[in-house]
């Protein structure tokens, strides 16, 4: 195996030939690299860590310094990642760093030397050292929407269009998450913040700031609908606004992207107070009328509030009919929280409605 042994003070000199002289009594091809300033008969003195580094990219297997880990972050991690990038697909050695003490052997990058991991304990066994694997397992989990979408108890409101966000992350292109809802977690790859109320300071990895309603307000930039304004502002100035996205929203007369995967969650209670004249066929046109007016999908609705006894018999039909479950007042001891009121209707012998939206939290 070709081996540059690269170090940078007096005593690292002093061990890279130690650790090249085991490395050749191993039948390995080693070299000792030092800095001009520590050299002897067996060094190959350098001046410029970039130049070095560029000249036995694409030769060497293995560059090993000695020396310490703030160097490695300070100097050698950007002149390396410059060279990987002009490399590119040829790719570059594996880097290994050794401690002058010879007390730690520490892998940085596996490069084209396979069997990495092996290698280090093998040398940390040869050396004395002890053997630190820094470089971990990865499991990045590809995001599932379907996952995404069953987990949140979500309704997509045209299934289909889940292949089209599908087809835009298969292409690497941006796909957009604009909600009306709090959203936990981390933004999968492949997706960029898109606006929306409340999430922007939930989610991470963003590709860029988002500004927030006061501050388009400063600006001139939002009006009545505040945040969704200023974030159209800032994708024009950006141009790189998302053709394709997911909007987590039941405002149907609000698209946000080009291509759009609409969902939003079951939420919504209505409640039913007493009344003499109704039915159920009667109870849902009114029902319906009243989501209706107030630009709300009936598929949001998850549950039924209804008065006992016999004054709540229309409420058991519904219930059935949509089914949805329902909760008698009085005879649940258990009731979810109604949560903010949306919209109401009442009358002196027709039953009230009451429509209630819950507080939830979306999780990626």
């Amino acid at each position: 195996m070709k081996i540059s042994v690269i170090s940078f003070s007096r005593t690292g000199a002093e061990k890279n030939l130690e650790l090249a002289g085991l490395l050749q009594d191993k039948h390995h091809q080693a070299a000792s690299f030092s800095w001009h300033t520590y050299t002897g008969r067996r060094l190959i003195p350098f001046q410029s860590l970039g130049r070095l580094l560029t000249d036995l990219w694409t030769e060497q297997e293995l560059l090993l310094f000695v020396t310490d880990l703030e160097r490695v972050m300070r100097e050698v991690g950007p002149l390396a990642f410059q060279c990987g990038q002009a490399a590119g697909e040829a790719g570059g050695p594996a880097l290994i760093a050794v401690d002058e003490e010879g007390q730690f052997v520490i892998p940085l990058q596996t490069g084209r030397l396979a069997g990495l991991r092996d290698w280090c304990a093998w040398l940390a066994a040869l050396t004395g050292a002890a053997h630190v694997w820094t470089l971990g397992q990865r499991r990045e989990k590809a995001f599932s929407l379907e996952d995404f979408v069953h987990k949140n108890g979500l309704c997509v409101q045209d299934p289909f269009r889940i292949r089209t966000v599908l087809d835009g992350l298969e292409k690497g292109e941006p796909v957009g998450i604009y909600s009306d809802y709090p959203i936990e977690g981390v933004l999968p790859e492949g997706f960029v913040w898109a606006g929306g109320v409340g999430a922007c300071q939930r989610v991470y990895r963003l590709s860029c700031p988002v500004p927030r309603p006061e501050d388009c307000r400063e600006a001139g930039q939002a009006s009545e609908d505040g945040c969704r304004t200023g974030m159209d502002g800032f994708w024009e100035q950006a141009g790189q606004k998302p053709r394709t996205g997911i909007s987590l929203t039941d405002d149907w007369e609000a698209p946000h992207f080009e291509r759009e995967c609409r969902m939003f969650p079951h939420n919504l209670t209505a409640g039913i107070c007493a009344g003499t004249a109704d039915r159920a066929e009667e109870l849902e046109r009114r029902l319906t009328r009243l989501l209706t007016q107030n630009h709300l999908s009936r598929d949001r609705l998850c549950a039924l509030y209804g008065p006992p006894g016999q004054d709540g018999q229309a409420a058991v039909c519904l219930a059935e009919k949509l089914k949805l479950p329902l909760y008698r007042r009085g005879e649940e001891p258990h009731i979810p929280k109604e949560g903010r009121v949306l919209a109401c209707e009442s009358g002196r012998e027709q039953a009230g409605l009451m429509i209630c939206e819950r507080e939830i939290r979306l999780h990626f």
